[in-house]
């Protein structure tokens, strides 16, 4: 086991501190040992390890997201199919 022997301190927001912290109680952890499980998975990938992007989403992504969004909306504008043979029909078509 390691011996923890330093600290660290932060200042975050109260809400979020408590949000987490009800989080990793249900994980069974506690914030102090997810704080340890992020520090080591970010050595171990040498980086964050999660996707960071400081615009949000792309042109092309939004895009996506907007259609799929009006095909659950409007389903009936869309062509659908029951099977991989009918889908494959249509685009040879």
């Amino acid at each position: 086991m390691a011996k923890y022997n330093t600290n660290i301190n932060i200042r975050i927001d109260t809400k979020i501190k408590k949000e987490a912290e009800e989080l990793f109680k249900d994980l069974g952890l506690n914030t102090s040992t997810a704080i340890n499980l992020f520090l080591k998975q970010c050595i171990r990938d040498q980086g964050i390890p999660f996707y960071i992007n400081k615009n949000g989403f792309n042109d092309k992504t939004l895009s996506a997201l907007s259609e799929a969004d009006d095909m659950i909306m409007n389903p009936s504008k869309y062509k659908s199919y029951n099977n991989m043979d009918d889908l494959k029909k249509s685009l040879e078509d």
